[in-house]
């Protein structure tokens, strides 16, 4: 039993080291932060995974985004003109609770500050396609509207 122990121990520490993003995902969840910040709508769709860049995402009719059209019917470029994105000034990748889910997709949180002091901070979902990683936008926003429900493109004001 002793000597089991041992390779136990390894099998565990290498696992966690395995549980890091890879370079790229995290290169292509800065290169997205940085788009945000930059109010660069073109720089965040080459982001997305190259079928959510065009045509309609296909969004939850429920999913709450008032832009004068259905949900559905949104475009990739049309969400990103929501006030939530159309007003950040600031966005920064945070690592300490990034996860990888499987070897093609994994968590990655995006903290967003606006001028007015307020912020907050989202999990953007990557996923792997070939051998890049893009931002999985359609389950993001998914996961935003599990979570947060109607207040899923909301913002904390800070006190």
């Amino acid at each position: 039993m002793r000597r089991i122990t041992p390779l136990l121990l390894l099998i565990l520490f290498v696992s966690a080291c395995g549980a890091s993003l890879p370079p790229e995902a995290v290169s292509t969840a800065e290169n997205a932060a940085k788009a945000l910040a930059a109010e660069d709508n073109a720089g965040f769709a080459n982001t997305v995974l190259p079928a959510q860049r065009e045509g309609a995402l296909g969004l939850p009719v429920e999913y709450p985004i008032e832009a004068g059209k259905k949900a559905s019917e949104l475009t990739l470029l049309e969400v990103l003109r929501v006030e939530f994105f159309r007003d950040i000034k600031a966005a920064e990748v945070s690592l300490d609770n990034a996860s990888m889910d499987d070897e093609t997709n994994a968590t990655v949180y995006i903290g967003m500050d606006w001028e007015d002091g307020s912020f907050t901070s989202k999990t953007f979902q990557l996923k792997k396609e070939g051998d890049k990683w893009y931002i999985d936008f359609k389950e993001t926003l998914k996961t935003w509207h599990t979570l947060d429900g109607a207040s899923a493109l909301s913002v904390m004001e800070l006190k």
